[in-house]
């Protein structure tokens, strides 16, 4: 059977919300009860990606282990095994300042494929990860024609929906 997080195309595993993410399956669709469900796996990864924009950008946070531990906490998870995972897989040091490696799209890339690896055993291809991140539309360099320059990207902080 597919991780649950394959089989939801949520392969961060975010839990249900409110939040209004492109793609979500309405929750009284949803099959799964606990964490949200997307038509295509390319917008669970968006949402990932919108998540990440908003701990850097929006609570403060400064590295990988800072993001890891907002979105896997302690209560549900081995934060320090996790932070470890990722950094090993994504070749990131865990203290290394966001700044200097989140807007590199290639950077960002394998630190989500890190992160879907850890959460479902698994990746989902690289393909599809970079496909979230250009439908996020929060880092240099990944916007489609249709959607602003890249120079405003720092200006951008609602990345949630």
């Amino acid at each position: 059977m597919k991780p649950r997080g394959i089989r939801n195309n949520n392969p961060g595993n975010i839990r249900i919300s409110k939040s209004g993410w492109t793609g979500k399956i309405p929750v009284e669709q949803n099959t799964d009860g606990a964490f949200e469900q997307f038509i295509e796996m390319k917008y669970g990864v968006r949402a990932m990606v919108k998540l990440i924009h908003n701990y850097i950008f929006k609570k403060n946070v400064k590295d990988l282990h800072g993001i890891i531990s907002k979105y896997a906490p302690s209560s549900e998870n081995n934060v320090e095994a996790y932070v470890q995972s990722v950094a090993k897989n994504s070749k990131i040091n865990p203290h290394d300042s966001a700044a200097n490696w989140y807007n590199n799209v290639d950077d960002v890339s394998r630190f989500i494929d890190a992160m879907i690896l850890h959460e479902n055993g698994r990746r989902v291809g690289m393909g599809t990860i970079k496909e979230g991140i250009t439908l996020a539309e929060v880092l240099p360099n990944t916007a489609r024609e249709d959607s602003l320059p890249s120079e405003f990207y720092p200006l951008i902080l609602n990345a949630e929906s």
